[in-house]
């Protein structure tokens, strides 16, 4: 079982509103949260997702910039890291896999 989450987020106030409320659930059920920041260049409230995953001794494990190849993998229904797999993003994903991979399958 599980001991932690990723919480994908994006830094908008939505995305900030959205993420306090997954970091007290995953705090009230015992779960420890590991951040993704989506479309991380977005103008918004950044420094208030950086302070609030800090009160939450949740880490920011990885920001994806926007990027084209997704939305082009997307629409072509071929997961990015196989149809453009040396993409910033493809890499940032596959090193997030191999994260979960090393903590949970040793």
């Amino acid at each position: 079982m599980a001991d932690a989450v990723y919480a994908v987020t994006e830094p908008t106030p939505l995305g900030a509103h959205d993420l306090e409320r997954t970091l007290k659930l995953l705090l009230a059920i015992g779960l420890r949260a590991r951040i993704i920041l989506n479309f991380s260049e977005l103008p918004g409230p950044r420094e208030k997702i950086t302070v609030m995953a800090k009160a939450f001794d949740a880490e920011i494990s990885c920001e994806l910039p926007m990027d084209d190849l997704l939305l082009k993998s997307h629409v072509e229904g071929v997961p990015a890291v196989i149809m453009f797999p040396d993409a910033v993003n493809s890499s940032s994903m596959r090193r997030i896999a191999e994260d979960i991979a090393r903590e949970y399958l040793q």
